[in-house]
């Protein structure tokens, strides 16, 4: 992160803001690894690996929904393409 905050002059976060920062770092990478990790052993190899393919594209909608992004046409044209491959794979028949 330094090798492009340095040349690309990025102001260093507030001091007050460090504390709520890694406090939300930490929760987010212990829970996401942990719930991760409670439904690939639940779910089918299948589920799984759908679910893991649809991260990015719920990624990208909740930055939408919730922090106000905005999505130009190749953005939605890769959600479409993300959900439409999800799906083919998620029925495609499994090997013989």
């Amino acid at each position: 992160m330094a090798l492009y905050a340095v040349p690309g002059r990025v102001r260093p976060p507030e001091v007050r803001d460090l504390p709520a920062a890694v406090l939300a770092g930490l929760f987010a990478f212990s829970l996401y690894n942990a719930a991760l990790g409670y439904g690939q052993t639940t779910a089918s190899a299948e589920a799984a690996s759908l679910i893991i393919a649809s991260i990015p594209i719920f990624t990208a909608l909740l930055a939408v929904a919730l922090l106000g992004e905005h999505l130009d046409a190749r953005g939605w044209t890769g959600i479409v393409v993300g959900f439409l491959g999800s799906i083919y794979f998620a029925f495609q028949k499994p090997y013989a």
